[in-house]
């Protein structure tokens, strides 16, 4: 754990010490670049026990319900990054 905290901190001033040489404008791109990928890491959606709960407050037939809740429990754990679609495609 020391070693950790000790790498992090080196990283760190390393970054510190790069950030300092750049101009204004440097310092921007770096800032936007560090939200983009801090935003990216977040996942965007619901999880298969809100979907089912938003399922069934809309009043489907129990044996679509029944097929929905198969699905989802078949498929909650399982993400395929290169099956998900662009937004540009919907």
């Amino acid at each position: 754990m020391i070693t950790i905290l000790v790498e992090e901190k080196s990283v760190e001033a390393q970054i510190l010490g790069q950030l300092q040489q750049l101009d204004g404008s440097q310092k921007q791109q770096v800032l936007d670049y560090i939200h983009g990928i801090s935003h990216a890491a977040k996942p965007v959606g619901i999880t298969g026990p809100e979907f089912k709960e938003l399922i069934e407050s809309l009043n489907f037939a129990p044996e679509d319900l029944q097929e929905i809740q198969a699905a989802i429990e078949e498929y909650e754990e399982v993400v395929d990054p290169d099956d998900i679609p662009s937004a540009d495609n919907w």
